[in-house]
């Protein structure tokens, strides 16, 4: 594996004769890292450096659709015609985590079948909001507030625990957008479900079918949506970041992962302090490195550093001072005031405390 480092959500590594820092704004941001870790070669690593979005959305449309949608000007096409901004969105997160695309297949075929063109249109205002995914089975996943005994807030006659399926006849269901409160069973965006709740409430993760989003209420930017039918799945354990999720609303495994072989909370093949130093002192680490000569010995034999180094020998420990021991064992960078001293690393609320 290059050396790299990995710090405040940014890697900085070398490529040829330039020093790249890339954070995680970048498209390929994840493909990068997993680059890295298998080890890809220079050129391919520029390819990934240097692309854009728009790029990596027409290569994956290419590859992926088989022909049946094109990405241009930043808008999605199926079969000639423009998509929706929301659809757009989606197709361009999967992309970035190079998802199979027959999942957004299967969720465009489930649209047609609502039986309102007015629903259509109006689920895709919807789901422009964040954290609204799609199934693998061509459904979309919401938010609903419960009371602590898990009964809906309106009537308090309806369970939703975890397995329940939850309908009305379509007919019931306002279908008028411009009504704001009224008939029908409400999920929401997260946003909407948080502002409506309760403390005590419960917030549960819902399956709703895309044939059954009968109006969007246009107060609340759209937050909120009435349909005739949802499906319980859970206890929300965290926002719904993933852009797929399977059938029982458990994220899918990006081919690209977002946690590839390592952490902020370490560096590899450095052993720069990761809490102490900024991207820009790693860059400068990195290039001084690059130079053979950039350590020398103390000439002092009875010098403390001297000492310690000693000392490692003794511990049959690695030889050279300047490398992560492992995975908690860390020693001061030659840039730092206490150059050479070591240091153990202990777990503190999800971060390194140095002892």
């Amino acid at each position: 594996m290059r050396p790299f480092v990995y710090v405040n959500n940014a890697m900085t590594l070398r490529i040829g004769n330039k020093i790249v820092t890339i954070t995680q704004e970048h498209p390929q941001f994840n493909k990068i890292k997993a680059g890295l870790v298998n080890d890809v070669p220079d050129s391919k690593l520029l390819d990934l450096i240097e692309g854009t979005v728009e790029g990596t959305v027409i290569n994956y449309l290419k590859s992926k659709s088989n022909g049946v949608a094109e990405y241009r000007n930043g808008k999605v096409y199926f079969n000639g015609v423009e998509t929706h901004n929301a659809i757009t969105n989606k197709v361009v997160e999967l992309a970035m985590q190079d998802f199979p695309f027959e999942h957004m297949l299967r969720f465009l075929e489930n649209v047609e079948l609502n039986p309102d063109s007015h629903s259509r249109q109006e689920l895709y205002d919807f789901l422009e909001n964040k954290h609204l995914p799609i199934t693998e089975d061509g459904c979309f996943l919401a938010y609903k507030a419960v009371n602590a005994d898990y009964t809906d807030k309106y009537s308090g006659q309806f369970s939703n625990t975890p397995g329940m399926v939850i309908s009305m006849p379509r007919e019931n269901v306002d279908n008028n957008r411009n009504n704001h409160c009224s008939h029908g069973f409400h999920v929401g965006a997260i946003e909407y479900v948080m502002s409506y709740g309760q403390p005590e409430d419960i917030i549960m993760a819902v399956k709703v079918h895309p044939r059954d989003a009968v109006s969007v209420p246009n107060d609340s930017s759209f937050q909120k949506l009435r349909c005739c039918r949802y499906e319980v799945l859970h206890e929300l354990e965290g926002i719904m970041e993933c852009p797929v999720y399977n059938s029982c609303g458990q994220p899918l495994n990006s081919p690209v992962s977002n946690d590839v072989a390592f952490s902020n909370d370490c560096i590899l093949d450095s052993g720069v302090d990761c809490d102490k130093y900024d991207v820009d002192e790693v860059t400068t680490y990195m290039n001084r490195c690059e130079d053979e000569d950039w350590y020398e010995e103390p000439e002092d034999e009875d010098d403390d550093f001297d000492d310690w180094y000693e000392q490692l020998d003794d511990e049959d420990e690695e030889d050279d001072p300047w490398t992560l021991y492992d995975q908690n064992y860390g020693i001061k960078p030659p840039t730092s005031v206490q150059a050479g001293r070591r240091y153990w690393n202990v777990r503190n609320n999800g971060r390194f405390t140095k002892r």
